[in-house]
């Protein structure tokens, strides 16, 4: 009897596999693929499936199986890449009474709530899904403050960046864009050899372009440019953007040290501030105060002191008198808006090349 049902079943496995609906498509037909795997694994375990392909949906669910030795009826799965076998002929550890009870209480390792499980699960930690995720996130998360605007926000916390090897510091990209570590390092890409710019064959062939176009190696049409930006965004620079919260220049090490002076007194101090309302970006602005710290380098800004105002600074492009009256002109702007100005020297006492005194 045992052979002739074996018999029959194999004869079954392999009509399904010659036969096939030409309607399937492609997912079907994968689906069907594995389907016959699973029978040839019930031939081997010796046991029959009481379902066909229409109501097979995948080996996670359960399934009426009955078995050819005893012909008891049971349900199981075929998840993990398990096998069943009847529980009667071939009794295991979960299915073997060894004088155990049917359930048993379990307290729930999140929120403590004895609950009542059966013999097979008594190794689960927890009463239900949501438990187990929130204990989950309270072990592998944590929540911090964000190093930019001070915003507490979450992190996992054994997640390390690949690169920086640091957790997340930042609570949005917005932060991280504009916070002084991101700047420093664009600052020193900017004076490294990766730089496209400091490659003396890309100039080459950039001054070469603009010679046959233009027949002017060091040719730039700014009118050009501010058109362009007025037409598109209504400024004359992409530095009086909203969005750009920086005027685009390196923070210097002078700025950096005015401003932690600052900061001990004036907490709220924030550095290399975009203003709004006048389109201006400051080096340091203290709204408690509503005053604006401006930070003037003796070179950059031709120190009175050491420069005469016949003085012309050759990366600027502009004399000491002309730089004298940009600063002028942006601090009677911020003074008009209600905003109190300082200006802080350097006064260094270097001599500078080219200089009058």
């Amino acid at each position: 009897m045992l052979s002739f049902s074996f018999f029959v079943l194999y004869l079954y496995s392999r009509i399904l596999t010659f036969y096939q609906p030409k309607h399937m498509n492609e997912k079907e037909t994968f689906r069907y693929k594995h389907y016959l795997r699973v029978i040839n694994r019930l031939n081997k375990s010796k046991v029959i499936p009481l379902f066909d392909f229409l109501t097979y949906k995948g080996v996670k669910n359960h399934y009426n199986l009955k078995c050819m030795i005893c012909d008891f009826e049971f349900i199981d799965s075929f998840d993990c890449g398990f096998t069943p076998k009847c529980p009667k002929c071939f009794p295991n550890r979960l299915t073997k009474n060894y004088g155990h009870p049917e359930k048993v209480d379990i307290k729930c390792e999140y929120c403590g709530i004895i609950f009542n499980i059966i013999w097979k699960n008594r190794h689960h930690r927890f009463c239900s899904v949501p438990c187990k995720c929130e204990f989950i996130k309270k072990n592998k998360r944590e929540m911090v403050n964000c190093l930019k605007c001070d915003k507490s926000f979450e992190r996992y916390k054994h997640i390390l960046h690949p690169r920086t090897g640091k957790p997340t510091q930042y609570c949005s990209n917005e932060c991280n864009r504009s916070s002084i570590e991101v700047n420093e390092k664009k600052r020193k890409w900017g004076l490294s050899e990766k730089n496209h710019w400091n490659n003396s064959e890309c100039q080459k062939k950039v001054k070469e372009t603009k010679i046959e176009k233009y027949g002017n190696e060091n040719y730039n049409n700014i009118e050009k440019q501010k058109i362009t930006m007025m037409d598109k965004y209504g400024v004359s620079c992409g530095f009086y953007l909203p969005s750009a919260m920086s005027n685009g220049k390196r923070i210097s090490n002078f700025q950096k040290r005015e401003y932690e002076k600052i900061l001990n007194q004036y907490p709220d101090a924030l550095l290399e501030k975009y203003l709004p309302d006048v389109q201006k970006s400051v080096d340091i602005f203290i709204p408690s105060e509503n005053k604006v710290i401006e930070c003037h380098g003796d070179y950059w800004h031709c120190n009175p002191t050491r420069c005469g105002s016949d003085y012309y600074n050759k990366v600027v492009h502009l004399t000491a008198q002309q730089i004298w009256d940009k600063d002028k002109q942006k601090r009677e702007i911020l003074e008009k808006a209600g905003y109190q100005v300082e200006i802080i020297w350097e006064n260094t006492g270097k001599k500078f090349k080219h200089s009058v005194l």
